[in-house]
């Protein structure tokens, strides 16, 4: 038994990649509804039968922190103007960064 971070399951399951999108669930709760409805089923029947990965229950990872050196603060979207931001490998957190204005750097999920 482990924890696998949907971004390793959408390399291989391209449907799995929408459940990696920044900011899809409000919190924990609204994940584990999501994962109790008919949709998550269905995505937990995917991992199982095209991977063998049984999906127990999902993790939440929390809300992103941006956190830097130096004095400067992060109030608004505006504030990350040029930042370089280690984000997730993958399009759509690569797009999330360029379009919050940020430098994006993909790193592996593991080290961000």
């Amino acid at each position: 038994m482990g924890k696998v971070a949907p971004q390793d399951i959408a390399k291989q399951i391209p449907a799995f990649s929408i459940l990696t999108s920044a900011y899809l669930f409000r919190d924990a709760e609204h994940l584990k509804a999501f994962f109790e409805s008919d949709a998550g089923a269905e995505m937990k029947a995917m991992a199982e039968d095209q991977l063998g990965i049984p999906i127990l229950g999902p993790t939440y990872f929390g809300t992103r922190q941006v956190s830097l050196r130096g004095d400067k603060v992060m109030n608004t979207a505006e504030d990350i103007a040029g930042i370089k931001l280690r984000m997730p490998r993958g399009d759509a957190w690569q797009f999330l960064g360029r379009a919050l204005g940020a430098n994006p750097t993909a790193m592996a999920y593991s080290e961000v």
